[in-house]
């Protein structure tokens, strides 16, 4: 029995990595100082006594604008359950962020 990645596929990996490279720079700068200020202990209380109200509107903002694009790639992603999995995450702390952290 060979053993074998997941997605052998490097060159779709690439091709995944260039699309999206510009994205997550701009995306994790925004995202950033707001996952510092929510830390690794306590995100609740951070998110409900640290963060402002505009930060937690950028946050709202910053998860919709990732699930939007990443839906938007989808059908350049069809069938790729790496792409998929990472996309059904993003959307799974957005409805995580709205109803949790109220």
């Amino acid at each position: 029995m060979q053993w074998s990645l997941p997605n052998p596929d490097y060159q779709n990996l690439e091709s995944y990595k260039k699309q999206f490279l510009q994205f997550e720079r701009d995306w994790s700068q925004q995202m950033n100082p707001l996952l510092n200020a929510l830390g690794t202990s306590k995100a609740r209380y951070n998110y409900q006594h640290i963060l402002t109200i505009a930060d937690k509107n950028k946050l709202a903002l910053l998860l919709d604008e990732l699930v939007n694009m990443m839906t938007s790639k989808r059908d350049d992603f069809e069938g790729d359950l790496d792409f998929e999995w990472t996309r059904q995450s993003a959307i799974s702390v957005r409805v995580l962020q709205k109803i949790h952290f109220l």
